[in-house]
């Protein structure tokens, strides 16, 4: 599992993490804000517990709804692209090529693979997470006039170590399985 060609995996990781952070932030600042903003804007009670509608919507984004949207469209952008580039490479006989030359095929192209979206997955997850916690702020900010220091109480407050390290865990092993799955279709037949 250990990369052959530490230049392959670091231009893999570098590859995966910055294509794809621009996209997860924009949908995370998008999805952040509005649900933030629909949640205190249709509050029953007209504010009264906008606190707690902050707690809640904080523990829902940061922990489910963000990591989500991370991965789905970390999955989109990265894992299409790979597996139609792979696929390509089987189709046109390189991957035979690289055997060829005594190359082996997963060496070269799946485990930099493997490496770069495992530790992509986290990193892509984390800006989503920043960048929709922002958005939250400012949509907090805007319905409510809520400042940095009330949000980040309420907005935190739901929010514990155990979330954080289940959303960590979950893009590790997402980013393996993106990984792997994204090999075994695009290098199968054609």
């Amino acid at each position: 599992i250990a990369p052959r060609e530490p230049g392959l995996a670091l231009q893999s990781l570098a590859q995966h993490a910055l294509a794809a952070a621009p996209f997860t932030a924009l949908g995370g600042l998008v999805v952040g804000g509005l649900a933030t903003w629909f949640a205190l804007r249709n509050n029953p009670v007209e504010g009264a517990f906008a606190g707690a509608v902050l707690g809640g919507a904080g523990k829902v984004l940061v922990a489910v709804l963000l990591p989500l949207l991370a991965g789905l469209f970390f999955v989109a952008r990265m894992a299409a692209g790979d597996a139609a580039r792979i696929g390509a490479m089987v189709r046109t006989r390189q991957v035979d090529a690289l055997r060829m030359l005594g190359i082996h095929p997963a060496d070269h192209l799946l485990v930099p693979m493997v490496w770069g979206m495992v530790v992509a997955m986290p990193v892509v997850t984390a800006v989503a997470v920043v960048s929709g916690s922002l958005a939250s702020f400012w949509a907090a900010e805007l319905a409510l006039g809520t400042s940095f220091e009330g949000w980040v109480r309420h907005y935190g407050a739901q929010v514990d170590g155990a979330d954080l390290q289940a959303v960590l865990l979950t893009s590790l092993v997402s980013g393996w399985l993106v990984a792997v799955a994204t090999w075994f279709l695009a290098s199968g037949p054609k």
